[in-house]
């Protein structure tokens, strides 16, 4: 993406790049062959039609991606954004509209599974090709009360630095 200049702004407060879709869409139509995309938002190629021929949806515990998200030394807010999707299933809808068009959608937890298993999942998956939907966690059902208010305090930590309070534990 930043190599093929596939990218329109720098977010100095998320420290990231915000992707040019329009011209990552133009890129991918000159590729050929089989090719994976990384990414964590549907709608661009549900737009252009542009879809793929599988969809690997992964999710993670929200207290375990903050930890993660953590360690990688990521701005508080764009930290408590991750975890706040991941609890609410933010891209669910979009993985139901992939769904709906005949893609295969398999979904792993990763939130304890090593990097090779999450792998051999998916290529279990395709293996048997089955036309079985994987999908879709809740964590909102999932969670307990504990869990659920520390991430609640996660996010509302995120409010509090967007309006540039004090954050204290």
């Amino acid at each position: 993406m930043l190599y093929n200049g596939y990218w329109r702004e720098y977010d100095i407060h998320r420290r990231s790049f915000v992707v040019d879709y329009d011209a990552l869409l133009r890129g991918l139509q000159k590729l050929s062959g089989r090719y994976v995309i990384e990414t964590h938002w549907l709608e661009p190629f549900l737009k252009n039609d542009a879809l793929p021929s599988l969809v690997v949806f992964t999710r993670t515990h929200p207290l375990v991606l903050y930890e993660r998200l953590v360690r990688r030394a990521w701005p508080l807010r764009k930290i408590a954004e991750n975890v706040e999707a991941e609890l609410i299933g933010a891209l669910v809808p979009e993985v139901h509209e992939v769904i709906d068009r005949g893609i295969k959608v398999i979904e792993v937890d990763t939130t304890s599974t090593p990097v090779n298993d999450a792998v051999n999942k998916v290529i279990e998956f395709l293996e048997r090709n089955s036309k079985n939907i994987e999908c879709c966690i809740d964590w909102l059902s999932r969670l307990s009360v504990e869990e659920l208010e520390k991430v609640m305090r996660i996010i509302e930590a995120r409010t509090a630095t967007e309006k540039g309070e004090e954050l204290y534990e």
